[in-house]
């Protein structure tokens, strides 16, 4: 046996076998076998969706596959294209309707993938993890299935996930590289974040603190914007950067549009910060 699982409450219990790669499945009080349905072979893994219904198996390459237990339609994704083998990560949500996979593997184009949520009924990739790969030590949907927690060596993140049509209900987009600086608005409604200016996509954004939305997005120049503040008012946002010359940028926060470019520092800015009156600023190099 290469694999093996039981469902809730061990109802039923499956095993897929070598070299015939049959997935069967016996009724877990008496043992009497109850299906017999070819399988792709090479399965490693197995697990039951929490009604049941369908199985996640995982073969040794780490691609995924959704079984129907019924009738044994298998339907096959791949979490992301790398160098094989690869260890799959896989969860369903309580409600059975999504499938959370993340895949980490060697050599090129290896290391770390993205977390990817699939629809079980079409095998349809729904959305992908926008924050930066990490190697994932566990997945878990919330209950009411609004969120995904991303378990790794850096902490444990909540991955809001979209309820309705994307363009309605978007998902949080983050940076397409390194985030380096972060700062709320004095009434805490919102959230600043500069990025590395390594990727084409804006490297200054603003977010509703509330509901972790894309309010404002824009170019911030040249450099990384290693350091942000808000006025004290909350209408200028100052931006720090890895450049050495035009490395202090004061912004309209409402808009985006740069106000000023400050003059003095000849190498790269790492911290600012208004004073209470919002009459100075500091900077630091």
């Amino acid at each position: 046996i290469t694999a093996w699982a039981c469902s809730t409450g061990a109802e039923v219990v499956a095993g897929v076998s070598e070299p015939s790669w049959k997935l069967k499945l016996w009724d877990g009080h008496t043992g009497e076998l109850l299906a017999s349905h070819a399988v792709p072979e090479h399965l490693r893994r197995l697990q039951f969706s929490p009604d049941g219904a369908r199985l996640a198996a995982v073969d040794w390459s780490g691609d995924v596959y959704l079984i129907d237990r019924a009738t044994g339609a298998t339907r096959r994704i791949c979490p992301e294209e790398v160098d094989r083998p690869r260890y799959t990560r896989v969860v369903f949500s309580p409600d059975n309707a999504r499938l959370a996979t993340s895949a980490f593997g060697p050599g090129k184009g290896g290391g770390p993938g993205p977390v990817s949520i699939w629809e079980t009924a079409t095998g349809r990739r729904l959305a992908t993890f926008p924050g930066r790969p990490e190697q994932v030590g566990k997945l878990e949907f919330t209950p009411d299935c609004r969120s995904l927690l991303i378990s790794s060596s850096s902490g444990v993140r909540q991955w809001r996930l979209a309820s309705g049509d994307d363009d309605k209900d978007p998902q949080p987009a983050g940076h397409k590289d390194e985030a380096w600086s972060l700062a709320f608005s004095p009434d805490g409604r919102t959230l600043a974040t500069g990025s590395d200016d390594s990727e084409p996509d804006p490297t200054i954004k603003l977010w509703d603190a509330a509901t972790g939305r894309l309010t404002r997005a824009w170019d911030g120049g040249p450099g990384t914007v290693a350091a942000v503040a808000f006025s004290p008012d909350g209408r200028i946002l100052a931006s720090g950067h890895f450049v050495d010359r035009n490395n202090v940028r004061l912004w309209d926060a409402a808009t985006g549009r740069l106000l000023l470019t400050l003059e003095g520092h000849t190498d790269r800015v790492r911290a600012l910060v208004f004073a209470p009156d919002g009459k100075s600023l500091a900077t630091a190099s």
